[in-house]
């Protein structure tokens, strides 16, 4: 019932360099530095009208709802147990700081 569709990265279509990938300069403050991002083809939103004639159907009861499953997640995802709070906040560093 979901479609995941990822975009390909968009082509440059005129021009001497027609035919190779597109990319956008960009300097991110993190990083002090200049990195090319790829630029991705327009968005299609042509699956908008059949969805929209699913959910109807579904609201007036034409099909029946999918069955839901629950699925049981653990509690915590992390691999090792949390050190005491204190601590982590002694650890704590940030460019911001100034000592005096």
């Amino acid at each position: 019932m979901f479609l995941i569709i990822e975009r390909s990265q968009a082509i440059i279509k005129k021009g001497e360099r027609c035919g190779e990938a597109r990319y956008n300069k960009s300097f991110p403050k993190m990083h002090k530095r200049w990195v090319v991002k790829p630029v991705k083809e327009k968005k299609n939103y042509d699956f908008l009208l059949e969805l929209q004639k699913d959910v109807l159907d579904l609201c007036e009861g034409a099909e029946d709802l999918p069955d839901v499953s629950v699925v049981d997640l653990p509690a915590n995802i992390a691999t090792e147990t949390a050190p005491d709070k204190l601590v982590l906040i002694d650890q704590h560093r940030t460019r911001f700081y100034i000592s005096s």
